[in-house]
């Protein structure tokens, strides 16, 4: 018997759209009302996506998980013949660990779904840029999320960012460095004083006080928009600041992580589903590049 309730354990990869209800495809739905477990990106709780878990089912916020924690979770569907339903904004297709869980739950024998969500995109040459502070020792998962929550809240998409900006004295941070291979974009770098001497709407005593400019995340991304992060896609001459800076939610703990997304283009909207591009690797670059 234990044999065949452990044949019955599932993961299923969910996307849940821009995580509203509205776009949650009905396969989606099925999985995420069929989970004995539900791990998802902090701070998911919106109408038509959670109110679609079962009585009963364990909810997890995978952005505080480490990856150990999350394997855990699915040696235990192996184990007890679990459902999990792993939801991701967006589509889950795009997420850049998808395959590695996928991979991890083949060496489990544990079955596995992918099931794509819709998303939003901004036409073809149109360019984001997005500005990240980090605390030391910031896990990915915390700055990945925090992104993709703020990407969706401003009806944006993961498909349309060129690249990670922060200060020089960051470049080197895991969590940014693995951000960006998720992402399959560069990281910018500026030096303190190119930072400081941006003009920011949410300046900050605790960013200056650690690395010497009231602004990290708006600042480098609103240089990342001038130019470095564009491209030829990019509209030249400055970005415009359409996510000003917002702190990640990591539950009962002080966040460590900021964002803000700096437009190089004019904005355009289309929905679609995306399929990710296995050839992009995150990579570190100086802005005289």
């Amino acid at each position: 018997m234990a044999d065949a309730e452990a044949a019955d354990g599932r993961v299923t990869f969910v996307g849940a759209g821009p995580g509203h209800g509205d776009p949650l495809t009905s396969r989606a739905a099925r999985a995420i009302a069929d989970a004995d477990v539900v791990i998802r990106p902090s701070g998911l709780a919106r109408a038509g996506v959670i109110e679609h878990t079962r009585e009963g089912a364990e909810i997890l916020d995978g952005v505080t998980m480490s990856p150990e924690q999350v394997a855990a979770v699915y040696a235990r569907a192996a184990a007890e013949g679990l459902r999990v339903a792993r939801i991701h904004l967006g589509d889950a297709v795009r997420e850049g660990r998808t395959q590695e869980e996928v991979d991890l739950c083949a060496g489990l024998g544990v079955e596995t779904e992918i099931v794509p969500g819709v998303s939003l995109v901004l036409v073809p040459g149109v360019s984001l840029v997005v500005g990240v502070g980090a605390g030391k020792g910031a896990p990915a998962e915390e700055i990945v999320g925090l992104i993709e929550e703020a990407l969706v809240d401003a009806g944006l998409s993961a498909a349309c960012v060129a690249a990670l900006a922060t200060v020089d004295t960051k470049a080197a941070e895991p969590g940014i460095v693995e951000a960006a291979a998720r992402f399959g974009v560069p990281v910018l770098t500026y030096s303190a004083d190119e930072l400081a001497g941006v003009d920011v709407p949410n300046p900050s005593d605790a960013p200056l006080t650690t690395v010497g400019t009231p602004s990290v995340a708006e600042a480098a991304a609103l240089l990342g928009g001038s130019g470095g992060g564009c491209g030829s896609g990019g509209s030249g001459g400055g970005g415009e600041l359409l996510v000003p800076k917002r702190k990640s939610a990591p539950g009962c703990r002080a966040p460590r992580v900021t964002c803000a997304i700096v437009r190089c283009g004019p904005v355009a909207r289309a929905p679609r589903v995306s399929a990710p591009d296995p050839n992009k690797t995150g990579r570190t670059i100086k802005e005289s590049e």
